[in-house]
């Protein structure tokens, strides 16, 4: 085999490349899921999530008026009885249904959209560095 290179080399050549190919595949998707995972913890979910039986009973309907209940009062047993290394964040979830009317206000189009609200405007509020959002700016300027 040694004797003939074109036998020898093509054949080591394919599998070098193949090799390789599959390293940085491997590499790439893991940095890809990584990255989704964090960006879901930091943004969606959370680490830890902390609500209401009524709230949870019912969380794939998005329910405003089963998650405001004393979130006030919650938010400081929270802080005051839990590590202090857990940083707590109220986050309100909502989901409506966006109405696009032509000229004479007939509806032309409706679609789900989805927000929602976070606290970046209080003083002690963590978001905006949780979520490199001054790093993220590239106009403008935040609250």
């Amino acid at each position: 085999m040694l004797q003939d290179r074109s036998r020898s080399l093509f054949p080591l050549s394919v599998v070098t490349v193949g090799v390789a190919l599959v390293i940085v595949l491997v590499g790439f998707l893991d940095g890809v899921i990584m990255g989704m995972v964090d960006s879901t913890a930091y943004l969606d979910t959370g680490h830890l999530r902390v609500v209401n039986k009524p709230f949870f009973d019912e969380e794939h309907l998005n329910p405003m008026d089963r998650s405001l209940g004393a979130q006030k009062l919650t938010g400081i047993w929270l802080k005051n009885n839990s590590d202090p290394s857990i940083e707590w964040s109220p986050r309100i979830r909502w989901r409506a249904i966006m109405d696009v009317p032509d000229g004479k206000g007939v509806t032309r189009s409706q679609t789900p959209v989805k927000g929602m609200a976070l606290d970046l405007l209080s003083k002690d509020s963590t978001e905006l560095h949780r979520l490199n959002l001054a790093e993220s700016l590239t106009e403008g300027r935040l609250p």
